[in-house]
């Protein structure tokens, strides 16, 4: 559906702009999209994976492949698989990350030990970069566990910094070590090593530095120093072609034109025992009623929003748990309704879309990202209720084995060497029914668990909390993730801003066509969108019974 907004005049130019720049963004990401890969360690005996995945890019049709220094060992072997479903393997060879600099350097090289002609990306130059330059990562965060890369856009922040590294918007998270960033003419810049706790401050080895130590870097060899390398002449071919766009600075004006968007959205109170929580809906109508939809676990009782100064109670009408979507009705008309009726949007799911402008107007404000994946599943993993406590198949018992200092199963008394028994009733009697029962478990939830110690059995109630955030730098990102973050299938994901609590929000493409709500902020580089359709299915259903 294209959504009726009026565009002024003044602003022919900012939607020229962002269109042409879409274009360029989608047809480098199909160009190179191919020569990304993921790899990790590999036993070829065993025949199982030994490390972390960790990202790369291939850079030569013989198999030369990129990445970082602290993601690999040589001589080691690797597994690599290409997004074509290809898979082969790759031997280490030279890295250069020194201890006493923090692993810098960071730079790592591999070779396909297979004969082929693999897909390949070229080399750019990165002393060429300018600040406000786009640039684009495609890389494989570790959380996100997909078998395609994602999609993140960006700008140069800064072209070498005091550290020796490109600085620039494009997000990154563990698993994302290695990863290429490109330029929009489909060349290599940099390569992924860490980021910073804000998200707009993420670090790049400058393609450069594999230049000067290529020949070095194809020894098998771990470097305690840094050999003199030798750099070319510095002649970048397309150094004239290259602009920075100085409105990536402020790039939700640019797209000003679609400011009438935030009429779709509204922020709704609701009421948690003593506590009130915030989220935000996405207004639509159907048969001549107001409909709202937002993130279901984090909008509770006693529901209402404010529309030209007033408050309006809303009612719940129908929680759909599998999709954590709930629906609202208005006894008033609120904000600009989508109208359901004329929905046709587009599901996205074709490659050639990656890299297309997603609009998330929030709270008055536009959130700018581009579309990073196709449809994915995400099972559910993280959103499992955290006790703290691992539990071990040993002599016909399942054994408490592990337990977190201070976590809840700790604090409630249970012992390493503890049986368990039976988990909310039901038996446990292998390592499968034990991990079923807790997979069952949400935040909030009471477990009770039946425990056999020294043939004494015992039985504790233990409240389950949200998995405790991690101390490393990536997990510390302003608002954190969200309680309910998975457990979808059949969603997409953008590399918007978006907080906990303002999911619920509608995203919708530079055309106005609506894409979905965001349901979940997954990771530091990653938000969930559930799709219009199932949204759309939702108000359907629903109403039609009433």
């Amino acid at each position: 559906m294209l959504l009726t907004v009026i565009y002024p005049v003044v602003v022919k130019a900012q939607k020229n702009d962002v269109a042409k720049l879409e274009q360029k963004t989608r047809l480098a990401i199909q160009k190179v999209y191919p020569a990304c890969v993921r790899i990790w360690g590999y036993d070829t005996v065993k025949k199982v994976q030994t490390s972390s995945q960790f990202s790369g890019v291939v850079v030569d049709t013989d198999g030369t492949i990129l990445t970082v220094s602290h993601a690999i060992q040589p001589s080691r072997t690797y597994k690599v698989r290409f997004p074509d479903g290809k898979e082969t393997l790759a031997i280490a060879l030279g890295k250069m990350g020194l201890p006493e600099m923090q692993s810098r350097p960071d730079l790592g090289m591999m070779k396909i030990t297979e004969k082929g002609t693999w897909p390949f990306a070229g080399l750019g130059w990165s002393y060429s970069l300018k600040v406000n330059q786009p640039c684009i990562s495609i890389a494989y965060p570790e959380t996100l566990n997909q078998l395609l890369p994602t999609v993140r856009f960006g700008k140069i922040n800064s072209v070498l910094n005091e550290w020796g590294f490109i600085e620039s918007s494009c997000k990154m998270e563990p698993g994302d070590s290695g990863g290429p960033l490109f330029d929009l003419f489909g060349c290599v810049v940099g390569l992924h090593s860490r980021c910073d706790t804000l998200e707009s401050k993420n670090y790049e080895v400058p393609i450069d530095a594999y230049r000067k130590f290529w020949e070095d870097l194809k020894i098998a060899k771990n470097y305690t120093v840094v050999p003199n390398g030798s750099l070319e002449k510095m002649i970048d071919p397309k150094e004239k072609a290259i602009s920075a766009l100085d409105f990536l600075d402020r790039l939700p004006s640019a797209f000003s034109f679609l400011q009438g968007l935030n009429k779709h959205q509204c922020i709704l109170k609701s009421v948690n025992g003593t506590m009130n929580q915030a989220a935000c809906a996405t207004i639509f109508d159907y048969k001549g009623k107001t409909w709202l939809v937002s993130k279901s676990s984090i909008v509770a009782e006693n529901v209402s929003t404010i529309e030209n100064g007033q408050k309006i109670a809303l009612t719940v009408v129908a929680r759909d748990m599998s999709n954590d979507l709930v629906l609202l009705s208005s006894p008033v008309n609120i904000g600009h309704p989508i109208a359901v009726n004329t929905l046709n949007s587009p599901t996205p799911i074709a490659q050639e879309e990656l890299g297309m402008f997603l609009i998330s107007p929030i709270d008055g404000k536009l959130q700018i990202s581009v579309l990073s994946s196709r449809l994915i599943d995400l099972p559910k993993k993280f959103s499992v209720g955290f006790i703290g406590m691992a539990a071990n198949f040993q002599q016909g018992k399942v054994i408490v084995s592990r337990l977190v200092p201070g976590g809840p199963a700790a604090n409630a008394g249970i012992k390493q060497g503890d049986q368990v028994v039976s988990i909310n009733r039901a038996s446990i009697s292998s390592a499968e029914s034990y991990n079923a029962q807790m997979q069952q478990s949400a935040v909030g939830d009471t477990l009770e668990i039946v425990l056999d110690r020294e043939e004494m059995p015992q039985t504790i109630h233990i409240v389950a909390i949200q998995r405790p955030v991690s101390s490393h730098v990536a997990e510390q990102f302003n608002g954190g993730k969200s309680g309910r973050l998975d457990g979808f299938s059949n969603v997409f994901v953008h590399d918007a801003v978006v907080r906990p609590e303002q999911c619920g929000s509608p995203v919708f493409d530079r055309n106005g066509n609506f894409y979905g709500i965001n349901i979940a902020r997954y990771s530091r580089t990653s938000v969930i969108v559930m799709p219009a359709q199932k949204i759309v299915e939702m108000i359907k259903k629903v109403s039609e019974r009433l």
